[in-house]
């Protein structure tokens, strides 16, 4: 009877070879804001947020984006060591209710994305899980 009562949660994200080709393209998305996680040069994550969106965040960072950022980040997400063990992967980020709110490449996974008013976000940061954990733990050494 308990279970009854428990809800779960939509997931925050849909992975997209669409997306994929997206971030490996360098293809600018008109109407939409760009964050990223890491190393402005070596970024760990990407999100592009559409416009019509707030974002609310102290972890991301904005970036005014241009195409030579998008072209260096390509050029670092194809040359990066850890592609076999932990690719990078583009994914439809959704609020949840459902609505697309951007993408995002990570070779983190996407988890939470919550909605503290009406067209504002907060997108929490990816994590690292399974393969790229130890990917991780095995980097920072």
């Amino acid at each position: 009877m308990l279970a009854a009562c428990i809800t779960i949660p939509s997931p925050a994200y849909k992975y997209s070879r669409e997306v994929d080709r997206l971030f490996e393209t360098s293809t600018l998305l008109k109407k939409h804001t760009y964050y990223y996680i890491g190393s402005p040069v070596e970024p760990d994550a990407i999100i592009a947020i559409d416009n019509q969106f707030t974002m609310t965040s102290k972890v991301w960072s904005k970036v005014d984006i241009n195409q030579k950022i998008l072209d260096d980040w390509a050029f670092w997400h194809d040359t990066y060591l850890g592609w076999w063990s932990c690719p990078y992967r583009g994914v439809l980020l959704l609020a949840p209710d459902g609505r697309q709110v951007g993408v995002g490449y990570s070779r983190w996974t996407f988890s939470v994305i919550k909605m503290p008013g009406p067209n504002e976000i907060v997108v929490y940061p990816p994590q690292a899980l399974g393969s790229c954990r130890r990917h991780d733990v095995l980097h920072d050494r």
